[in-house]
């Protein structure tokens, strides 16, 4: 199998990767002179390059070949998530939606939340990561951590749902989702969305939703959202 590494940018046929993809090129990978691998950007290209062994530690990745130029992002999913205490929690749920398909995450600070913070340079790897295993050419776009009153003033395109488990009138996702429609889901905490924050979101034109009968933790009912949206 051919063997595909992320690019940060391209100057005329030279890609640039970054110092860790050159090393897991070159170390782990082992890569060979003029040997043949994929190169994409994060933003729907894919190149064919040929391997120019320079030094110990340093290569040139020269395009030979286009394979697939401005390609449209095949994921119409956008996730705010709640973060959760522990921190593998999240990292396993990231792993699994870039593979089933995600194009930005929102780790969202809400009144429940016990976690205020991430370590995005390894959630950014673990990303990165399962792109390549997945062989999606978009690079999805995760967040620094923002309050739930703040994101919920974001103005988005997509259309907006919030999933919680308060008995209040909420319809069924998969009734009321249409196969092809962008949208955006909000995930809440363990003990779930405060009155006040299901108020907020609702007057900011969030539609209230179920995820089946079952009370779902953060990262199982994020998932379950992601699968809806991108497999319904």
């Amino acid at each position: 199998m051919i063997k595909r590494f992320f690019a940060t940018d391209k100057i005329a046929d030279s890609f640039i990767l970054s110092e860790e993809e050159l090393h897991h090129s070159l170390n782990v990978l082992r890569v060979k002179n003029r040997e043949h691998v994929e190169i994409f950007d994060g933003k729907g290209n894919l190149w064919i390059a040929e391997v120019e062994i320079t030094g110990k530690k340093s290569a040139n990745f020269i395009q030979i070949e286009t394979v697939i130029s401005d390609a449209s992002h095949d994921s119409n999913c956008s996730l705010a998530v709640a973060l959760t205490k522990n921190s593998d929690r999240i990292e396993w749920l990231l792993e699994k939606i870039v593979e089933i398909g995600i194009n930005e995450f929102y780790p969202i600070i809400t009144h429940r939340t016990e976690r205020k913070f991430i370590r995005k340079d390894r959630l950014e790897k673990i990303l990165l990561s399962a792109t390549k295993q997945s062989q999606r050419l978009w690079l999805p776009v995760l967040h620094d951590p923002i309050s739930f009153e703040n994101f919920i003033q974001i103005k988005k395109e997509e259309r907006k749902f919030i999933a919680h488990c308060n008995q209040q009138d909420k319809k069924s996702f998969s009734d009321i989702y249409h196969k092809g429609e962008k949208a955006i889901i909000l995930i809440g905490p363990e003990g779930d969305f405060t009155e006040q924050e299901i108020s907020l979101a609702l007057k900011n034109n969030y539609e209230a939703i179920a995820l089946g009968e079952a009370r779902l933790r953060v990262e199982t009912a994020a998932l379950a959202a992601c699968v809806w949206v991108n497999l319904s």
